[in-house]
């Protein structure tokens, strides 16, 4: 790997398709630094089309001009096909689907709960109002808005907490101790069915956020202590694998890892370095100095068909080659 370029003053990345757009204030630029558009919106891309939110007003961004798609307040959207978005109200008031220009249905969401979109599933926890821990696991079917199953803790001091992922009709979630100041090196992760909500199997597993391809998913965490853990979970059996780097003094987390076919890149923030594990051979294959001072941080990897694009907290992209064999 080596830095094919450095990119200062960018605050975040827009990705559409196979092409980087940096943004720096109000600005969305291509990777030349020519701007595409200037205002006063946050941009997302979404079915290869910038989008754009504006004090909670929603525009379209197209040929470099704007165009107003939905004329409802919404703080967040969420896409489901060409045409078709899952919208959030401001301040939690709900959530509605917006298809062709009109509202298919909405439903009343409490206390704004986290919210993902898997398998054409609308999942959100359901948090109590007198306690911070997320509790309930309730699926939306995204035809009609209604609810089709629901799963709740059933235990005082758990709670749900890391990422939730979907294969066929497998949905994953963490159960955790709710207590941050009691949370533990393994955790139960518990796979549901998607359709009615059963249990299909336990297992107690070393990560909490993952990289997920196919039904495999995939982790490394580690602390500059020393303390390192590569993790895997198959998630139609619940088959699971981790192993230890020894020596290896790095600071990641893994909601900071990127899969990319066969490797799993993760940044270290104590050595500013990105480190690279082949999946097949569970070895660390690859550490490469990034060349930045100390106390700078990064985001996670953004990896397109021939190069990484990694922003730092010093505001500034870092553009590589990928890991070659």
């Amino acid at each position: 790997m080596k830095i094919i370029k450095r990119i200062p003053r960018v605050d975040w990345l827009v990705r559409v398709n196979n092409d980087i757009y940096p943004c720096w204030q109000g600005k969305i630029m291509d990777i030349e630094g020519n701007v595409i558009f200037e205002g006063d919106y946050i941009p997302r891309a979404i079915n290869n089309t910038i989008y754009l939110n504006s004090d909670f007003e929603l525009f379209k961004l197209i040929d470099g001009k704007v165009r107003t798609f939905c004329n409802i307040k919404a703080s967040y959207i969420c896409d489901i096909a060409e045409d078709d978005f899952l919208c959030f109200r401001p301040k939690g008031d709900g959530v509605f689907r917006w298809k062709n220009s009109k509202i298919l249905w909405e439903k009343e969401i409490p206390n704004q709960p986290e919210t993902s979109l898997l398998s054409r599933s609308l999942l959100f926890f359901k948090t109590p109002r007198d306690f911070p821990a997320k509790k309930t696991l309730i699926r939306i079917d995204l035809e009609t808005g209604e609810e089709m199953w629901t799963y709740k803790v059933d235990r005082e001091e758990m709670a749900l907490r890391g990422g939730i992922y979907a294969y066929e009709n497998i949905l994953t979630i963490i159960e955790d101790y709710a207590d941050i100041m009691q949370i533990k090196k393994e955790v139960t992760m518990i796979a549901l069915d998607l359709d009615t909500g059963e249990v299909l199997w336990k297992r107690e597993v070393s990560l909490r956020y993952a990289e997920q391809q196919g039904h495999m998913l995939y982790s490394f965490s580690a602390t500059f202590f020393g303390n390192n853990t590569y993790s895997e979970v198959d998630m139609l059996t619940g088959e699971t694998f981790s192993k230890t780097f020894e020596d290896l003094k790095v600071d990641t987390v893994g909601q900071l890892g990127t899969i990319d076919g066969n490797y799993l890149y993760f940044p270290d923030s104590h050595n500013r370095t990105l480190g690279v594990i082949d999946i097949r051979t569970r070895e660390l294959v690859e550490v490469f100095p990034l060349g930045v001072k100390k106390y700078v941080t990064f985001d996670k990897p953004i990896i397109t068909d021939d190069k990484i694009y990694i922003h730092d907290s010093m505001q500034v992209l870092h553009i590589l080659d990928k890991y070659k064999e």
